[in-house]
């Protein structure tokens, strides 16, 4: 149903209304022959146009597809989707029913009725019923207590004034830690009893700290929230987003930050549920145009199904290279790092603003997100305080 939804204003409120039926505009576009070069340009300029050109929630379906044929046998399809009636889950889950309807197209069987028996309009009705209150209710309790003082501001050194109204200008990147590295990561994640994600957060924390100089920091972090199994293969946007909160104190050791950072990580993911917009309306009454409320830089770590790019071990091992090559685009926030575990790579994607931030700087910070990692095998009883963000090479050359 989220697929054939579009959205109305009744009496001043924005409903929700599902089609009956819609029709699915389908662009094809042959790329068969022509220049490997321009062909790749072209595409890419198609892409953008499909994700930059606007929906009308009135009218239904808020996707579009556009197929491009890139050679004989193959072709590429882009699924372009606003985010009110879709999510990363729900990503998942169609590309699944793709799959199931290909396989059973080529095998000429009947593939049986894809259809969940609950769909999105049954997870906003059970929204409004006592138990989902009673839990957020617990839930809130903890989200206030949490921020029951002042919502710190994270002040990083950027290259260009802020603006006074927030703007989404921005560039994005991709680089991936290689084997080391992550060797590194999983060694440490395993020898404290933590996850990769914990392990991630808490260097990336160290890092913000570095650049910073500040001990209070508060990251986003996306979440599913799709914990009852009825959730799981329903289609819509359930996805939450955490204020994931944490001290990285100078005067502490790696070793107490990282069982600080897995406390609060899972008191934070006990506490999924309850919505982050109304978090922010409980917390920040009042708003500063500049910036988002809560906090200004997300954190994500995805697994390995999330990732649909080149998988062979030769793009990635050009990843890893402390080059950095940037492309335009938009950001919301300051910096996103979003991350993929590939077991023998992570790979990342960095948004950010670029009207805070040069290239060269955005490159300065992921090279000191990786000092810090290969420093701490052996350092892991250091203080936050004394663990460097630039490696012994770097300061001999500045020297």
């Amino acid at each position: 149903e989220s697929l054939r939804t579009s959205f109305k204003t009744v009496k001043g409120e924005l409903v929700q209304q599902v089609e009956e039926k819609v029709d699915i505009p389908l662009v094809m576009t042959d790329f068969s022959s022509g220049n490997e070069g321009q062909i790749g340009q072209e595409k890419k300029q198609m892409q953008l146009e499909s994700a930059n050109r606007p929906f009308q929630l009135h009218r239904a379906p808020l996707f579009r597809w556009t197929v491009f044929k890139e050679h004989q046998q193959g072709f590429m399809l882009i699924f372009s989707i606003h985010h009110i009636i879709f999510d990363e889950w729900s990503h998942k889950i169609i590309k699944k029913g793709f799959a199931l309807l290909f396989d059973a197209d080529r095998k000429n069987e009947k593939l049986e009725n894809l259809m969940p028996e609950l769909q999105y309009k049954d997870f906003a009705i059970w929204q409004q019923r006592g138990q989902w209150q009673e839990l957020t209710s617990k839930q809130k309790a903890y989200w206030l207590k949490e921020f029951s003082d002042d919502v710190p501001v994270l002040h990083l050194p950027t290259d260009f004034p802020r603006p006074l109204m927030q703007q989404f200008e921005g560039n994005h990147l991709e680089f991936a830690l290689n084997v080391e590295e992550v060797s590194i990561l999983r060694r440490i994640a395993r020898e404290n009893d933590i996850t990769l994600y914990m392990c991630l957060l808490a260097a990336f924390n160290i890092l913000l700290l570095k650049l910073s100089r500040e001990e209070d920091i508060v990251l986003g972090t996306p979440i599913a929230a799709r914990r009852h199994d009825d959730l799981q293969p329903i289609a819509g946007m359930m996805v939450n987003t955490l204020a994931m909160r944490n001290y990285p104190k100078t005067d502490k050791s790696f070793k107490k930050f990282l069982k600080e950072v897995k406390q609060r990580t899972i008191d934070a993911f006990e506490n999924q549920e309850y919505p982050f917009d109304i978090l922010v309306d409980d917390i920040m009454p009042n708003r500063d145009t500049s910036r988002n409320p809560v906090f200004d830089i997300m954190f994500n770590l995805m697994n390995q199904d999330d990732f649909s790019g080149p998988t062979d071990s030769s793009y990635f091992e050009k990843l890893t290279s402390h080059s950095y090559k940037h492309t335009t685009g938009t950001s919301r926030f300051d910096i996103v790092f979003n991350a993929i575990d590939l077991e023998q790579f992570i790979w990342f994607m960095v948004e950010y603003s670029s009207r805070l931030f040069a290239p060269a700087t955005i490159d300065r910070f992921i090279n000191y997100f990786r000092n810090i990692i290969t420093y701490l095998p052996s350092n892991t009883d250091s203080l936050l305080g004394h663990i460097p963000m630039i490696s012994e090479k770097e300061k001999k050359e500045i020297l």
